[in-house]
C-alpha cells in the first residue's frame, strides 16, 4: 500500500494483484466465486482492508482454512492486511463465566515450533483426558497442528516440514482432524504444490509412541480400488484402536468428476488399508454411490459418512474439478456387516419444518448417535441447524428461529468440522451466532451451548465477562465480524468443552483465547 497515489485506476493495480495472486492460489472458477460472492457483501465506503477481511470470510466458508489461507496471504503480499471489525464498548452480560476455565493458548503467544500463534485458531477435538486438538495459523508461515495437554502443546505438522513418506506440508491441515483416548491424532494435511480438486495432493497421517508415520502418501500409497491415492479430503476420524476413517481420492469411472473421485477407507494399526464406501458400490434403494466422504467411526469401527447417489440431482455451488461434491445425504456402515443404511434423504421434510437440502459434519457416538449440521430451507429463511439421529429418528436439537437461553433467537451454527460435537453420553454442544446484539458491541451475538437430556443451557456467549476480559464474539480475531461462528464445541465424555472466544480486556485491546471449561 506504500505505493498509492490516491488515484483510483493507479491505486486498483494493487487490488488487481491481489485477485491475480488468488485466481493463481486457487484457480479460476473458484477464485471468480469468491470474489464475486464476497461482492455482494462489501458495506458502502468499504476500504481496502475492508474488502479483504470479506473475501477471506468468503473464502473461509466456501472452500474451508486452506482457501481462506491463500486469499490471505494474497492482500498481505501487498500491503493489504484484513482488519476486524470495529466495536463499541459493551454492556457486561448477567450470566456467569464457565466453570473449570483453562487456558490453552492465545494468539499473538509463542507456539511450540518457535514462531507464534496469529489471524485464527481452528479448535477440532478434546478426548477423555482433557487433550485438546487444534489447528493455527503461524507468523512463519501457512499452519500448525497442536495436541495440548494440561501442561503444555506439542506440535504434530506444521506447513514447511517435511511429511513422512515424502513431500512437504503445505498450506496447512484438511478440516476435521481427530485426536483419540491415547493422545494420537489423525488428519489429513495439504502438501506443496496444492492441486485441484482440492484434497488432491493431500496425505493422511497418524501420530504414534514412534512418531508421526503416514497412512496415504498420495500417488505414492496404492489405494484397494487400485492405483495410487491422488489425496484425501475433509474429516479424519480415530478410535481408540487405532483405526483411521478417511475420505480418500481415487481415479475411478463412477465418480462425478471426469476419472476422479472420492471414497471412504479404514488405515488399520498394521498399516493396511480397507475399503469402505466407494464410487460404484452398491447404495440403499437399489442405486449405487458415486461419492462418499465425510466418515467418523465409533469406538467398534461403525461408520458414519455423507455420500451421493447416481441418478439423483448433484447440485452443487462450485465445479467438480475445483470441490468434488454434490449436497449429500447421510449414511451409516455397521462394521459387524458391512451394510450400508440411509439414515437421511435430501429434499426431506426436516424436523421442525422445512426442506433438509445437505447434510455437513456427521459425528457418530459410540452409543449409536449420529449428530450432524442440517442445511435447512424454509418459506422464509435458510440456516444451519443442529440435529442428531437417534434409535432412527432424527431430532431437532436446534433450527432456525428457536429462542436460545441466555436471550436472543438462533439463526445459524457454523458450517466448518468443529462447531457441533457429541460424545458416549450423547450430550451435544454447539457454536451459535445469534439474531441479536443484547450486549450493544455492534456485533451480531454468538454463544457456545449445551443440550443434555432434550434440555439446553448457555456456557458462554457475547458479554459474558471472563477473568481476561469480556466476550465479544466466538470466534477467532481474524474473523471478527463474520456471521459464521468458529467457537468449536468439542465435548468429552466428563463434559469439558473446547473453545475458543475474541474478548476485549482491560487495556481495551482485542485478544483471542482458546479454553477449555467444565
Amino acid at each position: 500500500l506504500a505505493d498509492r497515489v490516491g488515484e483510483v485506476h493507479a491505486d486498483g493495480q494493487i487490488w488487481s494483484r491481489a485477485l491475480w495472486d488468488i485466481n493463481q492460489g486457487l484457480g479460476r472458477d473458484a477464485a471468480n466465486t469468491v470474489i464475486l460472492e464476497a461482492q455482494f457483501a462489501y458495506p458502502p465506503q468499504a476500504t481496502f482492508a475492508d474488502a479483504a477481511r470479506i473475501n477471506v470470510e468468503t473464502a473461509q466458508r466456501l472452500f474451508g482454512a486452506h482457501g481462506a489461507n491463500i486469499v490471505r496471504k494474497a492482500f498481505h503480499d501487498r500491503g493489504i492486511t484484513p482488519q476486524p471489525v470495529k466495536v463499541v464498548k459493551t454492556k457486561p452480560s448477567t450470566i456467569k463465566a464457565p466453570t473449570g476455565l483453562r487456558e490453552v493458548a492465545r494468539l499473538g503467544a509463542p507456539e511450540p515450533g518457535g514462531g507464534a500463534y496469529v489471524d485464527v485458531f481452528e479448535p477440532y477435538d478434546l478426548n477423555d483426558r482433557s487433550e485438546a486438538l487444534f489447528a493455527s495459523n503461524v507468523d512463519t508461515g501457512g499452519q500448525g497442528v497442536y495436541v495440548a495437554d494440561k501442561q503444555s502443546s506439542r506440535n504434530v505438522a506444521r506447513s514447511g516440514d517435511a511429511a513422512p513418506g515424502g513431500g512437504v506440508f503445505g498450506f496447512g491441515v484438511v478440516a476435521g482432524p481427530e485426536v483419540d483416548g491415547n493422545g494420537n491424532a489423525a488428519f489429513a494435511y495439504y502438501l506443496d504444490p496444492l492441486g485441484l480438486p482440492f484434497g488432491r495432493n493431500a496425505g493422511v497421517y497418524r501420530t504414534t509412541p514412534g512418531g508421526l508415520r503416514a497412512i496415504v502418501v498420495p500417488d505414492v500409497t496404492v489405494a484397494p480400488t487400485g492405483g495410487a491415492f491422488l489425496g484425501a479430503g475433509e474429516l479424519t476420524s480415530t478410535n481408540d484402536r487405532g483405526e483411521v476413517a478417511f475420505s480418500g481420492m481415487i481415479s475411478t469411472e463412477s465418480g462425478i468428476s471426469d476419472g476422479i473421485g472420492m471414497g471412504t477407507f479404514l488405515g488399520r494399526p498394521d498399516g493396511s488399508i480397507a475399503r469402505l464406501v466407494v464410487p460404484g458400490d452398491g447404495a440403499p434403494g437399489g442405486t449405487t454411490f458415486d461419492y462418499a466422504t465425510g466418515p467418523s467411526i465409533n469406538a467398534i469401527g461403525d461408520v458414519a459418512f455423507t455420500g451421493h447417489r447416481a441418478g439423483t440431482p448433484c447440485e452443487s455451488a462450485v465445479p467438480q474439478s475445483t470441490i468434488i461434491g454434490c449436497d449429500d445425504e447421510l449414511f451409516l456402515r455397521r462394521a459387524s456387516t458391512g451394510q450400508v443404511t440411509q439414515l437421511t434423504s435430501r429434499g426431506a421434510t426436516a424436523p421442525g419444518g422445512g426442506v433438509l437440502l445437505d447434510v455437513l459434519n456427521p459425528v457418530l457416538s459410540d452409543n449409536g448417535d449420529v449428530l450432524f449440521v442440517g442445511v435447512v430451507e424454509t418459506e422464509t429463511s435458510f440456516f444451519l441447524g443442529v440435529y442428531v439421529v437417534r434409535g432412527g429418528t432424527v431430532t431437532v436439537v436446534v433450527r432456525g428461529g428457536d429462542q436460545m437461553p441466555g436471550g436472543g433467537p438462533f439463526l445459524t451454527t457454523g458450517f466448518l468440522p468443529g462447531n457441533a460435537d457429541i460424545n458416549d453420553r450423547g450430550d451435544i454442544a454447539f457454536s451459535a451466532t445469534l439474531d441479536a446484539d443484547d450486549n450493544g458491541d455492534g456485533l451480531i451475538d454468538q454463544g457456545l451451548y449445551r443440550w443434555t437430556a432434550g434440555a439446553l443451557s448457555v456456557v458462554v456467549r457475547s458479554g459474558v465477562v471472563l477473568p481476561a476480559g469480556q466476550v465479544l464474539a466466538m470466534q477467532s480475531i481474524g474473523h471478527l465480524g463474520s456471521v459464521w461462528p468458529f467457537s468449536g464445541a468439542a465435548i468429552n465424555h466428563s463434559r469439558r468443552l473446547l473453545w475458543q472466544v475474541t474478548i476485549l480486556d482491560s487495556a481495551g485491546s482485542l485478544q483471542t483465547i482458546l479454553y477449555t471449561s467444565g
